[in-house]
């Protein structure tokens, strides 16, 4: 090992003449063989025709000189080599057993004698000081050291722990080096962990620097229902107890990712961390960095890269139709992103009023999932009610979005008793959509439901039917719905034409009785008889009573007319009194009572 770097100038012959040499030779290596003795290997230091140029002298020997001092001295002279090609010499006479030895050499060229080599001795090299291990990047380490005290040392050897902690050589590079970058490291996956030791020229590593170093290792758990992140390190190793001054947390966002900014500043003994995100970020690297009691020296583990997603809805939710598809059944569609994953829908209802709308049905999500889907509600009563649908995303951080509102169409209708019906309904709405117009249909005789009527989508909400064409046709009942056409332009750029049917309302003309207030028998209208619009006797009776309130007619048989004639003979002019009464095939009872004047 080497004591000190110095060069002796001049030593006092073997004369006590301080003399002065022009070449000095080199020492590559000292070496203790495995019986015992010493080993030293050389270089002249010139070439051997050189080795006393400008001392007038012609060589005379090497002169292998050993202490028991760091100093050099005293020494004794173990070996004289007089062949100025020879560069080995085994010293078998010393017993490094006893101490350290300490050697150097001299030229002699005639009475002059060169400076000494430098002092090597018998121990292996010391190995150099570790100061940091750090990562660079993901993966890539850079160790830094201190340079070997030991004059022998020509190389390092760099060690890095494997899987089961055993140190295995990795690389072995020049002495003049004091840094060394791992490529092929592992330090986004494991902490890694290195020692050092130092080569001789005689190819022999010294012991390693003995305390291993070991990097920072960083791993990052995103919580996107917090919008935070969690950070978890293991320790920097190697400084020993009470070398770390601190640990620093580092952050760099997407907007300039090489710019880590110092968030918090930690105890030694701290080795978690939760960071929480600024409002609007959701994307985030991080890594620690760890500074030694000196200020100076510091180490940087891994760079750990997230993005916590804080919202993990679909970008949009429209609600595309609501159409009633059958009795008490409507069809409900709507388009969804499907870019990110769809967690939980919900089918939401509410009665007439869009405000109060109350989950009505978890969807069954398809497989695989499309943008385009549809729920059948067969929950409702469509000929009372108007339907607001809505669907309700849940995430998994329980985080709730809704699409836009769609509401059906409620057809009502009414009898005017006046051979027409009465035709109202409720307004389409759809949130992105315009009503084009509304079409009325009526069911046909063939059982086919025919327009009617198209009538304006903005202001036009009812329809009046004449229906006196069917007047005592056998037809009195009438059936309708009505279909609004509309165009939807929704934001994401989707557009489309499409209709939405209302509820089936059918409307029964009930019947009518018209009676005559008077009747010439004999003459042109010579029977009294009521007129029946739209008949639908379940039960019928008329009976015709004179002034003494006796009966003169009585009938069940809605086609049967009084002519005037009681028990064949003409009844006198004058006025008579009659009580019709029926029940129609509906329950309903109709009576009319009055007097019809016979004229003669």
């Amino acid at each position: 090992m080497l004591r000190n770097i110095f060069q002796i100038l001049f030593i006092i012959s073997a004369f006590g003449n301080v003399v002065f040499a022009q070449v000095t030779p080199i020492i590559n290596c000292v070496r203790i063989l495995p019986g015992g003795d010493v080993e030293i290997t050389w270089s002249p230091g010139a070439p051997i025709g050189t080795l006393c140029n400008g001392t007038g002298q012609t060589f005379s020997s090497y002169n292998i000189m050993v202490s028991d001092n760091a100093s050099g001295t005293p020494a004794t002279n173990v070996g004289t080599i007089t062949d100025a090609t020879q560069t080995t010499f085994v010293d078998t006479n010393s017993d490094p057993s006893l101490g350290t030895l300490y050697y150097f050499i001299t030229t002699a060229c005639g009475t002059v004698i060169s400076a000494p080599t430098q002092i090597f001795d018998t121990q292996l090299s010391a190995p150099p000081v570790l100061e940091s291990v750090s990562v660079l990047g993901d993966d890539a380490v850079q160790i830094n050291w201190t340079a070997s005290t030991s004059i022998e040392t020509t190389d390092y050897i760099i060690y890095r722990a494997d899987a089961n902690g055993n140190f295995v050589p990795i690389d072995t590079i020049s002495a003049t080096n004091t840094d060394y970058i791992d490529v092929t490291a592992n330090a986004q996956i494991e902490p890694q962990a290195y020692k050092i030791a130092a080569l001789d020229g005689c190819g022999t590593p010294g012991i390693d620097n003995g305390i291993p170093h070991q990097t920072v290792h960083l791993a990052a758990t995103g919580d996107p229902c917090a919008q935070s992140v969690g950070l978890d390190w293991t320790s920097y190793e190697g400084w020993g107890a009470g070398g770390i001054n601190k640990y620093e947390i580092g952050v760099a966002f997407p907007s300039d990712p090489a710019n880590f900014q110092v968030t918090a500043t930690l105890d030694p003994t701290v080795s978690l961390y939760n960071y929480t995100l600024p409002e609007g970020q959701v994307e985030a690297c991080f890594r620690i960095r760890a500074e030694r009691t000196d200020g100076v020296t510091q180490s940087l583990s891994n760079t750990v890269c997230l993005n916590v997603n804080t919202s993990e809805a679909p970008q949009y939710m429209y609600m595309t139709n609501a159409t009633v598809t059958n009795e008490n059944e409507v069809t409900i569609s709507w388009l969804i992103d499907t870019s990110n994953d769809i967690r939980k829908l919900n089918i939401r209802r509410g009665v007439e009023d869009s405000t109060d709308i109350n989950n009505l049905a978890l969807y069954d999500l398809p497989n695989p999932i499309t943008a385009n889907m549809q729920y059948v509600d067969n929950e409702g009563v469509t000929s009372r009610d108007i339907y607001a649908y809505q669907i309700q995303h849940t995430d998994s951080c329980n985080v709730k979005t809704y699409s836009s509102i769609v509401k059906t169409i409620l057809l009502e209708g009414r009898d005017e008793f006046n051979l027409t019906n009465r035709l109202d309904w409720s307004p389409f709405y759809i949130t992105y959509g315009t009503v084009q117009n509304y079409t009325l249909f009526r069911l046909d005789e063939a059982g086919v439901f025919q327009p009617i009527t198209v009538v304006n989508g903005t202001d036009t909400l009812q329809y009046i039917d004449l229906v006196a064409e069917f007047a005592n046709t056998g037809v009195n009942q009438f059936c309708y719905y009505v279909e609004a056409t509309f165009d939807l332009v929704l934001p994401n750029g989707t557009t489309q034409t499409a209709v939405s049917r209302s509820n089936v309302v059918c409307i029964k003309q009930s019947p009518r009785i018209y009676v005559p207030n008077a009747f010439l028998p004999n003459g042109k209208n010579n029977i009294f008889k009521p007129v029946f619009l739209n008949e639908q006797a379940e039960s019928y009776s008329m009976k015709v009573l004179n002034r003494w309130g006796e009966i003169v007619f009585e009938t069940t048989n809605l086609s049967d007319g009084w002519d005037g004639y009681v028990r064949g003979k003409l009844s006198d002019q004058g006025t008579y009194a009659y009580v019709i009464q029926m029940k129609t095939t509906q329950g309903y009872q109709i009576e009319r009572k009055g007097t019809v004047t016979l004229i003669r």
